[in-house]
């Protein structure tokens, strides 16, 4: 029996291209232009939720006050769209229709094919655009600079990757292997990748973002693809502005359904005679700047009791990858209310991969492990980059509560007073100012209540608060009847002896 032949099918990858088909071949009930601002709207939804839903965190973060509201961020000059750009653009020159081959009922996906289709009165027996303009092959040059990525899948057993890119476009294969970031999902890449290509030859460009393994092979991440013939056909395209706009373009995997990550980069396309002419914008970041970042830990309150009647809380806090740092201990907490004024240093670089300061309220237990109550994810990415990008030598965030909670809880597990400086290492020297409570700029000892104290390495308060503030009835009504045995007992003793 003779196997049936490999068919070839078209499928239409959205509605948009379903409603301008329809549009195309005269179909009077063709979708309005709203029904397709309505489709493009949910393409630009269900890539947001995709990456939404692909990771949770444990503890959801939280921007202290002043980190998003009191220090803006510098507004940047380019428009930023946080989609793929061709979502906007409303009028594009061509349709574009997948094309896949059937092997028994697996679907394989070969390739799309583009074009355009339209239906011309007997009137108008030729069309108005200029194919032979269209179709003669030109050269033109391109710039794509590439910013960062973010939300990368993890590809390494740490949870990280050590990307770089590859970028292909016809034959031309541009692997940036040797400029790799290491130990980040958030790779700062800052590239300008530009070459020359002929339209309608080599018009398409891959950007890849692959994991470097050291002694095997690279792993691919994510890829997304750029139609540039069809953007430099686009009367929108030609609309914009001079300065294209930063576009967040999704990654896929061919391996996976989900979203890998997104990509932040705009692309230029002039001719050859123009780019010998309009210079290469340098976006390379200012270099990393070591900081000190400074964290006084004032009080607590409203932190729920992991013993009976009472906590005996502590905090750890820290950056990301950092070694905690630890407060003295407020013992015997009976109303949820802890005093510290402990201040921490830490040294932080900015640009920072993951600007998160994790705040933990801890009960201390001598004979068992400490016990868990709370803790918060601080974002501190606006705070550090407002003081980077401004240059400058000090920034601050006052003292302010923040709320923190519990993966196992879904109310809130307590508040803590934090404040922030970052300071430059020069600026540090010149401000020295010690840990905990210590000098340089020491902090005031904080005002605990009588019933603060240690039980093991006070005896006396141990007996004055614990064993007779709760027990003070008990222990009267003890002596007493101790005393008055012992009056009975003599008692009975001096008549036996007179006897």
């Amino acid at each position: 029996m003779n196997e049936p032949k490999d068919e070839v099918r078209i499928e239409m990858p959205d509605d948009r291209e379903h409603d301008e088909s329809a549009r195309l071949l005269g179909n009077q009930n063709a979708p309005t232009a709203e029904s397709q601002e309505r489709a493009l709207a949910r393409q630009k939804d269900s890539l947001i939720k995709n990456l939404e839903n692909r990771t949770g965190p444990e503890v959801q973060e939280s921007f202290p006050q002043g980190s998003e509201l009191q220090v803006e961020p510098e507004k940047p000059k380019r428009p930023v769209v946080k989609h793929e750009l061709e979502l906007d653009l409303k009028n594009p020159p061509f349709n574009v229709f997948k094309l896949y081959r059937m092997k028994g009922d697996k679907r394989i996906d070969v390739g799309e094919w583009k074009g355009g289709l339209k239906i011309l009165s007997a009137k108008n027996k030729e069309p108005k655009d200029d194919l032979n303009k269209i179709f003669a092959p030109t050269e033109y040059h391109v710039r794509l600079y590439i910013l960062e990525a973010f939300q990368l899948v993890p590809k390494d057993a740490d949870g990280s990757n050590d990307p770089y890119l590859i970028v292909r476009c016809g034959n031309q294969v541009f692997d940036r292997i040797d400029l790799r970031k290491e130990g980040t999902s958030r790779p700062g890449f800052f590239d300008v990748i530009q070459f020359n290509t002929t339209f309608p030859t080599a018009s398409s460009v891959t950007v890849e973002v692959w994991d470097y393994d050291l002694g095997s092979a690279s792993d691919l991440i994510g890829r997304t693809r750029l139609d540039l013939e069809s953007r430099i056909n686009c009367p929108d395209w030609k609309a914009l502005s001079p300065m294209k706009p930063i576009e967040y373009r999704t990654l896929w995997n061919p391996s996976s359904a989900n979203a890998q990550g997104q990509i932040a980069m705009w692309v230029d396309i002039m001719t050859p005679q123009e780019a010998r002419t309009i210079p290469v914008e340098n976006i390379t970041p200012p270099a990393p700047v070591d900081y000190e970042l400074r964290c006084i830990v004032w009080e607590t309150r409203k932190v729920p009791f992991k013993d009976a009647t009472m906590s005996d809380i502590f905090v750890t806090a820290y950056p990301e990858g950092a070694k905690p740092q630890y407060t003295d201990t407020h013992w015997r907490s009976e109303n949820g209310e802890g005093k510290f004024n402990w201040r921490m240093n830490f040294r932080v670089t900015v640009p920072n991969a993951i600007p998160k300061f994790k705040v933990q309220i801890w009960d201390k237990d001598i004979l068992n492990p400490n016990d868990a109550i709370a803790e918060a994810n601080l974002n501190l990415r606006t705070f550090y980059m407002n003081t980077w990008n401004k240059k400058l030598s000090s920034a601050q965030l006052t003292r302010q509560w923040c709320v923190l909670s519990h993966p196992s809880s879904s109310t809130s597990m307590g508040e803590i007073s934090l404040s922030f400086d970052l300071l430059t290492l020069e600026e540090a020297s010149r401000r020295p100012a010690g840990k905990g409570r210590e000098g340089p700029d020491a902090l005031l000892p904080p005002v605990r209540p009588e019933t603060s104290f240690n039980p093991f390495g006070n005896p006396f308060k141990s007996f004055q608060h614990i064993l007779w503030g709760q027990n003070k009835g008990k222990i009267i009504g003890s002596c007493v009847v101790c005393c008055l045995l012992l009056i009975g007992l003599f008692v009975l003793l001096f008549f036996l002896r007179i006897l």
